[in-house]
């Protein structure tokens, strides 16, 4: 009866996954904006960047709340955070929600203890934020151009874009996402070890 009280989600529980949640997000829109200014085919790039970097905010996160729907519930709340500032786009938020609810499905029967699972469940998450960025291109792609020109995207940026996209570079673009995470994840730990336990924030 113990353990299951403890794997109940509390209220700062819930408060501490809304503050990384955010972190996470703040974080998404700053290397969003840097790379779209570096140049369009470093911007496809952005989830794996951001993976990079989030994998130590989700590391953290699952060190302290390690319970059953932490990547869904985070994942909301960075899609409604998104909705709230006019970004994402519906397959986006579908393959984003699907990739989360997956990673809570690997890491759960582990009860998020082993590492490898958080890794491989963050990295599937990257991936499929990547993948939200490479189904409309490769599926209907006039359609996902007409869309963001009409948000105020200037066509010079998104055309080259949408080429570099195109063809065999989405599988690519999907690995590199997925070693992003895992590179993050990787990151994560060795700050964890070295300097977060160290604070006795973990």
């Amino acid at each position: 009866m113990k353990q299951q009280k403890s794997e109940l989600f509390q209220i700062k529980d819930f408060i501490l996954i809304g503050v990384l949640s955010a972190v996470f997000f703040a974080v998404y829109m700053v290397i969003a904006m840097v790379t779209a200014m570096a140049s369009p085919v470093v911007h496809i790039f952005s989830p794996a960047i951001n993976g990079i970097v989030g994998g130590i905010i989700y590391l953290l996160l699952i060190s302290k709340i390690p319970k059953k729907g932490v990547f869904t519930i985070s994942t909301i709340i960075v899609m409604v955070l998104f909705q709230f500032t006019g970004g994402g786009y519906l397959p986006w938020f579908i393959t984003t929600l699907l990739s989360a609810v997956i990673a809570d499905l690997i890491c759960m029967p582990t009860r998020y203890s082993h590492f490898k699972s958080i890794a491989l469940g963050f990295g599937i998450m990257i991936t499929g934020q990547a993948l939200g960025n490479v189904i409309p291109v490769v599926i209907f792609a006039e359609s996902f151009r007409n869309d963001f020109i009409s948000r105020g995207v200037d066509p010079a940026f998104l055309d080259p874009m949408i080429q570099f996209i195109e063809g065999p570079m989405s599988i690519v673009i999907l690995v590199i996402s997925f070693a992003g995470g895992v590179f993050g994840m990787l990151l994560g730990k060795r700050l964890l070890n070295k300097h977060f336990k160290k604070a006795g924030i973990v």
